[in-house]
């Protein structure tokens, strides 16, 4: 998931959309925190050339713009209501003045700005010009945004982008000049201020709202532990913990051994980012480790009891098996035995199941002792036909006839 994404459903999550207020307008209904007692004004002026200046003035800065303040009173800090919002016009339908009606918890305040002046330019030309309420530029904070969101992130944890240290949001505040949120990062508080919004329909200066470019990035941990437990079958995993949990188990497979399971959890294991996985605290020989559980792990997990007694009536299996095996073999060879002492006596018999020959055997005698011969090289003569039997290096038997009549081993 791309950033950009993470941080539209994390301000979802929060319940604040980000739309940055278009004009004064929109402060009406709003709970705010003023960031600064001046009111810009933005403006557009033609001089005797016929060029067009765009100018931007504090409310109360200098050519006699408006000498007042938006109050006689300091508010910036104090929290206020915006009771509601209006604009008066002359005749010719020109602006003429903007009235701000705020409440604080002690005092009521109506607030006027003056938006029809003569400016003066650097060179004493005299300007009439007149200011759209849309452009006046007032820096403020949101409080019903900060306040939604300061009640959904009580406690939450989150990352901040390419770092595995968890913080946990605890407050928003005011240092006199700004606003801050306070925060915990490896058992310590910081702060980081964040700027305000600005009211004015043309300023497009900043693509998201002071919280996004604050919390840009961050990855909530309860989205991160979803997300893990999206990864595997939850009656899966949920039979796996109870079934393993705080008990000896055996690990099949390459992974391998004897271990003592302790907790079953999900944890952060990761490096540089954070990484949550379902992991089982194992101890052997004294010694702790972490394994990941995965589906293959979990399907080479048993109780140690259990292995132990599947491994014994393998073992008893194994060794019947044996028996029976050599039950086979003894009557088998019995039945050897019997067939070659009936067909050649005791005696030879004795020595074919030695596999033993002798001077005298007949070749099928040899072949029942030795098994067939490798090669066969045949001498005939006269009266006679000799043969060698190759039985591998150096191992012959000699034939005259039928008969054995000399060995070479």
């Amino acid at each position: 998931m791309d950033s950009k994404k993470t941080l539209s459903l994390f301000l979802l999550f929060v319940g604040i959309m980000p739309i940055m207020a278009q004009s004064v307008f929109s402060l009406k209904g709003k709970h705010i925190m003023l960031a600064s007692n001046d009111i810009t004004l933005t403006f557009t002026t033609v001089d005797k050339w016929g060029k067009y200046e765009y100018y931007a003035t504090k409310a109360f800065d200098i050519n006699d713009c408006n000498k007042n303040h938006i109050c006689k009173e300091k508010l910036v800090g104090i929290p206020l209501y915006v009771n509601d919002v209006n604009a008066t016009y002359n005749k010719s339908g020109k602006p003429q003045k903007l009235y701000l009606f705020l409440k604080s918890d002690a005092n009521n305040y109506i607030l006027q700005v003056s938006l029809g002046k003569t400016y003066y330019d650097g060179f004493k030309y005299q300007h009439k010009f007149f200011v759209s309420p849309e452009h006046l530029c007032i820096r403020y904070y949101d409080l019903d945004e900060l306040t939604a969101f300061q009640n959904n992130m009580e406690n939450a944890s989150y990352y901040y982008p390419n770092s595995n240290d968890k913080c946990k949001f605890q407050k928003f505040g005011f240092n006199g000049t700004s606003m801050f949120y306070e925060y915990s990062q490896d058992g310590k508080t910081k702060q980081e201020t964040f700027d305000s919004y600005i009211t004015n329909i043309s300023n497009n200066k900043y693509a998201q709202t002071p919280l996004e470019r604050c919390f840009l990035g961050v990855k909530l941990e309860k989205d991160l532990i979803s997300k893990c437990k999206q990864s595997i079958d939850s009656t899966l995993i949920q039979n796996f913990i109870k079934s393993f949990s705080n008990k000896e188990i055996y690990i099949k497979s390459g992974y391998g051994g004897f271990y003592q399971c302790g907790k079953i959890e999900i944890a952060n294991t990761g490096y540089k980012t954070p990484n949550y996985e379902y992991v089982m605290l194992l101890t052997k020989d004294g010694k702790e480790k972490k394994q990941s559980v995965s589906e293959n792990i979990i399907k080479n997990v048993v109780l140690a009891d259990e292995y132990r007694e599947e491994q014994r009536l393998l073992k008893e299996k194994e060794e019947r098996e044996e028996q029976e095996q050599q039950a086979i073999f003894a009557q088998e060879e019995a039945q050897e035995k019997a067939r070659l002492i009936k067909k050649y006596g005791k005696r030879k018999a004795q020595l074919i199941l030695d596999e033993k020959v002798e001077i005298g055997f007949t070749k099928q005698m040899c072949i029942e002792a030795w098994g067939e011969p490798q090669d066969i090289n045949r001498t005939i003569t006269r009266n006679r036909v000799h043969e060698q039997w190759v039985y591998g290096i150096g191992c012959y038997l000699y034939f005259e006839g039928n008969f054995l009549t000399a060995i070479q081993n």
